[in-house]
């Protein structure tokens, strides 16, 4: 029942109370309050007002719980949001968000038993999307996108979950045109074979951007967790004194094999102590990836295992790598470092 049955509820309960009220012995006086006797009249007009009360807080009770459906799209479909200022109920499942004082949505997601299980929008108050991704156990994970209050694509950034904290892992920022801005940014391309054969395989680092910069070079290395047998994994690290280094990538079956690796960068800086002494220090940044590739059964490499492998073997003639970068150090870190970036004979075996 609407707002309107309850006031004619109330207004029909008024009216008729003198008739309704004329078999108790009562009777009405349209310029006063009723006659009544003290032992019978008294309690039943207390009754009466009662009852007024509890119509009144009924009418009041169903205004407040009427809600306005709110509709709004969501991964190209249109749905019903169900709004929870607080927090969800660890039994609900749909679509739940917040709002701000204006009706405007501030946050929408699927929710599963209380717990967003898929992407999360958050907007301007304007209505226009703020952020956009996923979550895990409240965190952010994998690939959110951001914009600024006139819906336009400021930065696309990948966030892992480490140890139970969120880790931005790459990041792209746009200028107002769309292009990517490299200097803040920070992200690699991979260019790894679309299929493996058993054994050794090649890959690279196609493109890397870095926002560390060290004022005597940046060292690229990567360590792979390259499965040999069921029962052996081994941590294989290979670096060439660029930004874009080949590496090896151990295939020890058939079918399905997702690779897992890091890429480990290297920032040296050097400081001025005084007119004679520097000061060299070598800080560490991680990138993460892994990837799902098929291996077959055929002794020999795909036509992208070719061509990388061509690359290689092109850049590396002569030993002198493209793309080389700047290094200075001190007789013992130039040894460390060159030590940590030998190719080895991984590739060459």
């Amino acid at each position: 029942m609407g707002n309107t049955g309850y006031s004619s509820l109330l207004l029909t309960f008024l009216s008729e109370s003198p008739r309704k009220f004329a078999n108790f012995g009562l009777w009405w006086n349209s310029s006063a309050e009723p006659f009544r006797n003290e032992t019978i009249a008294k309690p039943l007009w207390l009754i009466m007002k009662k009852l007024t009360y509890i119509l009144i807080s009924i009418l009041l009770l169903n205004c407040k719980s009427e809600k306005k459906e709110v509709f709004q799209e969501y991964n190209g479909q249109l749905v019903k949001v169900e709004f929870d200022d607080s927090k969800t109920d660890s039994t609900f499942t749909g679509y739940g968000g917040e709002h701000y004082p204006n009706g405007n949505l501030k946050s929408l997601s699927y929710i599963k038993n209380g717990i967003p299980a898929d992407t999360v929008f958050f907007y301007y108050e304007n209505g226009k999307v703020k952020e956009k991704g996923l979550v895990e156990n409240s965190l952010p994970i994998g690939w959110w996108t951001y914009f600024n209050d006139k819906g336009i694509l400021t930065e696309k950034s990948e966030w892992l979950i480490l140890r139970d904290s969120s880790y931005k892992n790459q990041s792209y920022y746009f200028d107002k045109t769309g292009n990517i801005k490299n200097e803040p940014s920070s992200y690699f391309e991979l260019d790894i074979p679309d299929t493996l054969r058993i054994g050794k395989n090649l890959a690279r680092i196609k493109n890397y951007e870095t926002n560390n910069y060290g004022n005597e070079g940046n060292l690229i290395t990567i360590i792979m967790d390259n499965q040999y047998s069921e029962s052996e994994i081994k941590k294989d690290t290979f670096s060439d004194g660029t930004l874009k280094p080949f590496f090896g990538i151990y295939a020890y079956k058939t079918g399905k094999l997702k690779i897992k690796g890091k890429i480990q960068e290297q920032i040296l800086n050097k400081e001025k102590e005084d007119d004679s002494l520097f000061t060299l220090t070598l800080s560490d940044h991680y990138k993460y990836f892994e990837k799902e590739i098929y291996v077959w059964d055929k002794d020999k490499y795909s036509e992208s295992g070719l061509r990388i492998g061509n690359e290689m073997k092109a850049e590396y003639k002569n030993n002198q790598p493209q793309h080389r970068i700047k290094l200075i150090a001190s007789a013992n870190l130039l040894t460390k470092i060159l030590a940590d970036s030998l190719f080895g004979l991984y590739l060459l075996n």
